[in-house]
């Protein structure tokens, strides 16, 4: 089984220049970059805390083991592309309002309306709501 996990397809003379800032990457952002990365399975505990870019070079293996991802490997992959991206900064097409805004991830962190005919499930900062709110008793 092959997996990968970059988004950054920068050579070491290229320009960084368009990219924008890890730090000014919003949680809606960071949903993108993960579902980019095939790291679905945070986006929870993303917008349940409140994630930001600024927020990204900080966490530890530790914390995106207690965050759902569990495979050491991806673990310490997600860490290496955090590492780049705080460095060279984050390709355009990642940025909210950027060409990627209207992508299926950004829907499927609820940065847009999913279409009324599509047979996608509801946007995941909808379902992650329902989370954060206390049950009720009937």
């Amino acid at each position: 089984l092959l997996w990968t996990m970059s988004i950054s397809t920068s050579a070491p003379s290229e320009d960084y220049s368009a990219n924008v800032s890890l730090q000014l990457i919003d949680v809606e952002g960071v949903c993108v970059l993960l579902s980019a990365l095939q790291c679905d399975v945070l986006l929870p505990a993303i917008l349940r805390d409140g994630i930001t870019g600024r927020d990204l070079p900080f966490l530890e293996d530790d914390d995106l083991k207690a965050m759902g991802l569990e495979l050491p490997v991806r673990r310490r992959r997600l860490l290496a592309e955090i590492a780049v991206l705080a460095e060279e900064g984050v390709p355009p097409e990642y940025v909210p309002g950027g060409p990627a805004a209207d992508s299926p991830s950004a829907r499927a962190c609820g940065r847009v309306p999913t279409p009324p005919n599509s047979l996608s499930p509801p946007p995941l900062a909808a379902r992650a709501a329902t989370l954060r709110s206390p049950a009720r008793s009937p």
